[in-house]
């Protein structure tokens, strides 16, 4: 079984000026999910936004109004930074493709994604639900123009974790448009309106221009559905 409490996580740099606020959080938070059948080291399909091109003013207002699922208020990013997590919210959970977050990354020493969902938020009711994750979207690598997006690394190889069960790994695409990780044979599937989390654990990233050990994320998005 993966335990994810016993991983070590590099600091992280912020292009913020100050400093995202620390949160003690506990891991956890009663998760109801479906079970992982299969293999668990199962090859996830990436779906590339094919007709995705950088606008510098349509990017600051990605998906505003959008019907989605899981808006901004139903789940937070964090990074886990020792031992605590870090909310990054404001930067991949904006609405926003031109702000990211740069990280360095290290071989021998992973960083993680921690998506913390607000399953109770989605209906607001007393009633058994359901609700289903059926796929992750990463803007991958610095999007605020083709420059920084050249100079700047982005994630390559990734690993997606729920509930203690690896669900599944993900080679991302090098290139600044939208990218969906699908999750239809996987499901995340949560029944009783309770919080769950899903973790993005980075194994290995591509080089920009300017540094070798350097990554960056513009935004992260879950798509899903329920029914009652």
């Amino acid at each position: 079984m993966y335990n994810i409490n016993k991983l070590t996580f590099l600091p992280l740099l912020f292009i913020a000026c100050n400093s995202p606020k620390k949160e003690n959080l506990s891991l956890n938070h009663s998760p109801i999910v479906s079970p992982v059948k299969g293999n668990f080291s199962a090859i996830l399909p990436v779906i590339l936004f094919e007709n995705d091109s950088i606008d510098s003013v349509a990017d600051k207002e990605y998906g505003v109004g959008d019907d989605d699922l899981f808006s901004n208020d139903n789940f937070k990013i964090y990074q886990i930074k020792e031992g605590k997590y870090v909310d990054v919210s404001t930067k991949l959970n904006d609405y926003d493709l031109t702000t990211s977050v740069v990280s360095t990354f290290y071989q021998n020493e992973k960083d993680t994604i921690a998506l913390v969902v607000d399953f109770k938020g989605l209906y607001n009711l007393n009633k058994d639900t359901v609700a289903t994750i059926n796929g992750i979207d990463i803007f991958n690598g610095n999007r605020a123009n083709i420059e920084e997006w050249t100079k700047q690394g982005s994630v390559q190889d990734i690993k997606i974790l729920n509930d203690n069960r690896i669900i599944g790994r993900a080679t991302l695409k090098k290139t600044y448009k939208g990218q969906t990780i699908s999750l239809e044979n996987a499901p995340i599937v949560n029944l009783r309106g309770k919080s769950d989390t899903v973790f993005v654990l980075i194994e290995s990233i591509f080089n920009g221009s300017a540094k070798s050990n350097s990554y960056s994320i513009s935004e992260v998005k879950l798509q899903g559905t329920k029914k009652w």
